[in-house]
């Protein structure tokens, strides 16, 4: 006893034998914090899955408390609650109904029970899935306001904290079924859920990754959704992106990276297992008709595929911010499906579903979750800190992988300046900042020195001066796509499409390639040229689907769009602006609500990057040129007039 009373970092001792109790007891009185024993003898088999299951859990990153209650759990289940019976000693002729193992914690030292090797070991993603390495690295490791996507997981550091908060929730068995993810916008929430959570989730579950679909709100979104899945034809695909990888996609992906020798002579291999998976795929007949509720969707797809579901459906918010009058109250309609697939505890799903929505929608979620008597568990994320800047090159840099494609070198206490600068503004969006800067200085650094990149504290002090901001950064890409598209920018077309791209809340807004055509109608080939240059520049960004959607590559870029916008002296901008007065002024019954002459010639010479003129707007038209013809008639007499008396 005193032997392990002197080592300073025990923390736990595990008596698992026979009537270890008094001895547990013992220990913790010497000083051990927490210890397990057994009050009476115990089933050789039942004690080692309990120990199997107790240890696993803790070598998932699990506390000591949760990690007992696991492995009791489990055993109790497998064993039933109220056999007690087996889990003692076959030989042993009388038992109690009392649990065998008890676990106890020193008076005084119960802190002891959230003690969990992540932390220990400072490394929150300890005992996480390692990432499989299903894509081949990206060219740049850095993406300016593009969101982090599943092909750039092995790129996305700094959020390693929330990354295990979210594993914890959604693999935790005993967990509630929906998890809701809320923070600022800037905070990355997008990019946490593609690149940092899924990867390490995909081993064990089904992922659908799902963004509200406008036309038919939240509900039929994760409906069609489901209906996908479960091998129907939606009435929409509304899927983004599904994570599912075999060990042959992970075979194939590994294969690319070798040299073609090698490559040609697994390349028949891998045919040929390509076409055994093939021909061996069981043929499903759980169900021929497609379901008609959210929950028979849910099950169905779950049993076809074996594996838990989890849905992620992200920006939850677009139901306030853009909102579908036709579709009535979104939110409560989702949440009442909700109710109906998680609502009873005796017919849960297997899966669960991740709800993710700025902070100031919070309440509002809350209030739903508390109408419809739903479980629930909440993740708050907060912008990235100084120490997750320091930590996203700690990481970057111990990589072998990344080291190996990159060669990037980091000039010492360069990342504690930059964490300092950027996290000196409390409300600024620091996540995006961050990655446009990063983008700045490897492009920069490249140039360079393309064989071996160096960030350095001259060259970051040289782009700070440049401004490091949002509103700089629309600038520097704005005069990027000048060079290539001239006429387009001084005509203020370019500005004009990425507020298009802008909701009235200043959030960014998913436009359809139809949206954009019915926007752009007499000009639809330059609105594509643009559109193009805006996503060559990272400002805007494609969400692809059969609707081919595109949106702003960051929210926090829209309220720097529109500040632009509210700006420019560009014509399009001041043509807009002279539409919206007059057409205003005709509504509050002004006589002289018409345009002049430079107006009018303005708007025309604008006009085939407006859309289709209303009957309000033509009818203005048609005013200001009789007001403008009459004004040069009168002009004309009055020389006229003055010919004659001369």
């Amino acid at each position: 006893m005193p032997f392990f009373a002197r080592q300073e970092n025990l923390k736990l001792i595990f008596l698992n034998g026979c009537s270890s109790e008094g001895q547990a007891t013992d220990l913790l009185k010497s000083g051990i914090p927490a210890v397990i024993g057994t009050t009476a003898s115990i089933n050789d088999e039942i004690a080692t899955s309990l120990a199997t299951r107790f240890y696993s859990s803790l070598g998932d990153g699990s506390s000591i408390e949760k990690a007992w209650a696991d492995a009791t759990d489990e055993v109790k289940i497998k064993n039933g609650t109220g056999n007690t019976r087996a889990l003692y000693w076959p030989g042993k002729q009388e038992v109690n109904d009392r649990f065998p193992w008890v676990i106890q914690f020193k008076p005084g030292a119960e802190i002891i029970k959230e003690w969990n090797l992540p932390d220990i070991s400072g490394n929150p993603l300890y005992g996480l899935p390692v990432i499989p390495q299903s894509y081949n690295l990206p060219e740049s490791p850095f993406l300016y306001l593009n969101r982090y996507e599943r092909k750039h997981a092995e790129v996305f550091f700094g959020r390693s904290y929330y990354v295990r908060s979210l594993f914890s929730s959604v693999a935790d068995s005993q967990g509630t079924p929906i998890i809701l993810l809320c923070g600022q916008s800037g905070t990355g929430k997008s990019s946490l859920l593609e690149a940092g959570l899924q990867p390490r989730l995909e081993s064990r579950y089904e992922i659908i990754y799902l963004r509200r679909n406008g036309t038919i709100g939240l509900s039929a979104t994760l409906f069609n959704a489901l209906i996908e899945k479960c091998g129907f034809k939606p009435e929409v695909s509304v899927i983004t992106e599904t994570k599912s990888f075999s060990e042959l996609d992970n075979l194939k992906q590994f294969v690319a990276n070798l040299s073609d020798s090698i490559k040609s002579e697994l390349q028949p291999i891998i045919e040929k297992l390509s076409s055994s998976s093939k021909s061996n795929v069981p043929v499903t007949t759980i169900q021929d008709q497609k379901p008609s509720s959210l929950p028979a969707a849910w099950h169905l797809v779950e049993q076809k595929l074996g594996k838990p579901l989890l849905v992620i459906l992200d920006q939850l918010e677009e139901a306030y911010t853009r909102p579908n009058a036709s579709l009535g109250n979104e939110m409560n309609q989702l949440f009442l499906h909700l109710k109906a697939v998680f609502g009873n505890p005796a017919s849960l799903p297997k899966g669960k579903i991740l709800l993710s929505y700025r902070k100031e929608y919070q309440p509002e979620i809350e209030e739903y979750c508390k109408k419809y008597e739903l479980s629930r568990s909440k993740v708050f994320i907060e912008h990235i800190s100084k120490n997750d800047i320091v930590k996203l090159f700690q990481e970057f840099m111990t990589s072998p992988r990344l080291m190996s494609r990159y060669h990037l070198t980091v000039e010492n206490g360069l990342p504690e300046l930059i964490a300092d600068d950027l996290a000196a503004d409390k409300e600024a969006p620091v996540a995006p900042v961050l990655q446009i800067l990063l983008t700045k200085m490897w492009k920069k650094a490249v140039d360079l020195h393309p064989e071996a990149p160096v960030f350095t504290h001259e060259l970051y002090h040289e782009l700070k001066e440049q401004g490091l901001a949002m509103d700089e950064f629309l600038q520097n890409q704005l005069l990027a796509i000048k060079k290539k598209l001239p006429e387009a920018h001084d005509l203020g077309f370019v500005l004009d499409m990425l507020a298009f791209h802008c909701t009235a809340n200043n959030t960014s807004a998913a436009r359809t390639e139809k949206e954009l055509s019915d926007h752009y109608p007499f000009n639809i080939n330059a609105a594509k040229k643009v559109l193009a240059a805006c996503k060559d520049s990272f400002l805007i960004t494609d969400l692809g689907g059969n609707e081919h959607s595109s949106m702003l590559a960051h929210d926090t870029l829209a309220k720097s769009v529109v500040k632009a916008q509210q700006r420019s002296t560009q014509p399009i901008q001041q043509g807009k602006r002279i539409l919206s007065s007059r057409i205003e002024a005709i509504k509050a019954g002004s006589e002289f609500a018409t345009m002049d002459s430079w107006e009018l010639k303005l708007i025309e010479k604008i006009q085939t990057y407006l859309p289709a003129f209303d009957e309000g707007e033509k009818k203005l038209f048609e005013s200001s040129r009789k007001e403008i013809d009459k004004q040069e008639r009168q002009r004309r007499r009055i020389v006229n007039s003055r010919r004659i008396i001369i």
